[in-house]
Formats: structure tokens, sequence, C-alpha cells
């Protein structure tokens, strides 16, 4: 009897996984080029031994962006062309930056994201922009004269802002829903 009802459950949970599975799976890559769900340790050494750039990083993410933000409304703000100045600044550190020099040997303690693009969520100061929270009243506050000290520390670390990402209304629920941007949809189930 035990057996039995322990075959069910199996069995009942295997059904329910199958139904939550999406028709299509946004979380693999549409193009040949599957860069985007490379671990950053890989990601991050090619950058260092210049094998890949920040500015094709940045151009690569924003194409995965933009192939699946109209279905997740994950993405409220692209930074695109500032996302690229930035990308083209760590380029250029990289290339006339001496390959034998001790600061070089010691990129990966300095900069251990180097050239990373990343997303942060829209409850974040980054200088410049106007973070709303997800709240209308808050569309006009003036711009944050600083970065978050998360963002900072990013920066420091090499990432490169790619975009503001949704969230809930003052960041209060788990579900995604926003009043202003709207309800940020889960990859594996966009009901």
């Amino acid at each position: 009897m035990e057996e039995r009802a322990q075959n069910f459950f199996v069995r009942a949970y295997a059904r329910s996984i199958r139904r939550i599975q999406p028709k299509r799976n946004l979380l693999e890559p549409t193009s040949p080029n599957v860069i985007v769900n490379t671990p950053i340790t890989e990601l991050t050494e090619k950058i260092r031994k210049l094998e890949l750039n920040a500015t094709e990083m940045v151009h690569l993410y924003l194409r995965r962006l933009d192939s699946v933000n109209g279905e997740l409304n994950a993405a409220v703000r692209i930074f695109g062309d500032e996302s690229w100045y930035e990308a083209k600044q760590h380029d250029q550190y990289l290339r006339h930056l001496n390959q034998k020099s001790d600061e070089y040997r010691e990129l990966h303690l300095s900069k251990p994201l180097l050239g990373i693009p990343f997303t942060i969520p829209h409850c974040f100061d980054i200088k410049n922009e106007v973070v709303l929270g997800g709240l209308k009243y808050r569309r006009s506050i003036s711009p944050a004269h600083d970065d978050a000290s998360i963002v900072k520390l990013l920066r420091q670390a090499g990432a490169i802002p790619l975009a503001y990402s949704n969230v809930s209304s003052a960041g209060l629920c788990w579900d995604g829903d926003c009043t202003v941007q709207g309800r940020a949809c889960n990859p594996y189930d966009l009901r």
C-alpha cells in the first residue's frame, strides 16, 4: 500500500511539472550564439585573454534581452548607449594594458567582473536615472545624484549596467505585478 501511495504522488508531481512547461522555453538561446548561458567565470577569462570583448558582450546581451523582453516584460529601462560607452572604455583599458604587467596579472582580483553586463532591480539608484520602484508618484522625482552602494561595487568590479529590471510596486510582493510597468512574467510559466 505504501509503495502505491508513493507512486501516486510521484506521478501526480510529474503531471504538475508537465503542465507548467511553457510553449517556448525563453531561457534557451534562439540563436546559435549561446554566450548568454556561459558561466561568468568563463566569460571573464575570455575577456581577460582578449578572446571576447566587453562591447561584444553588451551587444549579445542586448540582442538576447530584445528577443525575450516583449513576452517577459523583465527590463523596464535599457541603458543601450550608456552600456556601449562603458563597454568601449573597458575594451580600451584592456587593449592598452601590458599583458606582462603586475596590474594585468592581478586583474582577476581587482576587476573580477570586467566586461560582464548586469541588470539591477528598478529600486536601486543609478546616477542620473529616475528610480520608480514600481510607484507612480515617483515619476516626478529628480534623477539620482549617485549610484547605490551595490551598483558602485559592481562597477568597481568591472561590471556594466545593462538595464533596470521590473519590480513589483515598492518591491513588496513576490509575484512581479507592477502598477507602473506592468507584470513581469516567469520565463518558465508566462501566465
